[in-house]
């Protein structure tokens, strides 16, 4: 029946709340919140540089290029992740190890589209 309160559901509902170790939720919230604020956090030139594997002069090469897009918020230039993630996906299987690759690589995904 409508608007009837279920006391045997909220009966179960207590017994689940009072189970519930706060300290360990706490901490498990915690956790939670540093991962979603290194999901956020936005990358240097040299941290982009070493998560692919390249050197800072090949990150500003690609930034000048065009294909990984930063954000200069100062001084130096970051990178989000999500920008990374796209800027990988995008020229998977290219050589972009140069400008003149570079090049080839943009002109061969232009005709995909």
């Amino acid at each position: 029946m409508q608007g009837t309160l279920d006391l045997s559901a909220l009966e179960k509902v207590v017994t689940l709340m009072q189970s519930i170790d706060l300290e360990s939720w706490a901490q498990a919230r915690a956790i939670a919140d540093v991962v979603v604020q290194a999901e956020h956090k936005m990358l240097t030139t040299a941290e982009v540089g070493k998560l692919c594997g390249v050197s800072e002069q090949q990150v500003t090469m690609w930034r000048e290029c065009g294909i990984l897009k930063g954000v200069r918020t100062g001084k130096p230039w970051v990178f989000s992740q999500e920008e990374i993630r796209a800027f990988q996906r995008r020229f998977a299987g290219y050589d972009i190890s140069n400008r003149a690759k570079v090049k080839i690589a943009l002109e061969q995904e232009q005709k995909k589209a």
